[in-house]
């Protein structure tokens, strides 16, 4: 998966919060970090979110692991967040009628065996 990016990250983050359910004010004070910093990190405008911080997410986040956040790595984590995941980074919903989860799928098993 190579080195982390700022982009990357940021769009993982805002996938898993997607996933959880929270707006940025709301992430922000559920990992007790200022919510324009929580903003930077999801609009890449500030450094990484410390190992700290992402550690405390992925405790909250059942299955949900740290080489997700820095790597986009999906081994390791149940086959239903990766899915999830993917699909919420491509923009989809999967809580949506009518969502189609094959596409979204096809890419988390393509990159948990890359």
């Amino acid at each position: 998966m190579g080195k982390p990016t700022q982009g990357k990250v940021a769009a993982r983050l805002t996938a898993v919060r997607a996933h959880v359910g929270k707006n940025v004010t709301e992430m922000a004070a559920w990992l007790d970090v200022p919510r324009s910093r929580y903003s930077n990190w999801e609009h890449e405008g500030g450094n990484f979110p410390a190992e700290e911080t992402i550690a405390a997410l992925c405790d909250q986040v059942p299955g949900l692991t740290m080489d997700y956040i820095y790597r986009g790595r999906l081994d390791g984590m149940p086959i239903a967040l990766a899915i999830q995941l993917t699909a919420r980074e491509l923009g989809e919903d999967p809580s949506a009628p009518g969502y189609d989860p094959a596409r979204a799928a096809a890419l988390a098993m393509a990159r948990a065996t890359a």
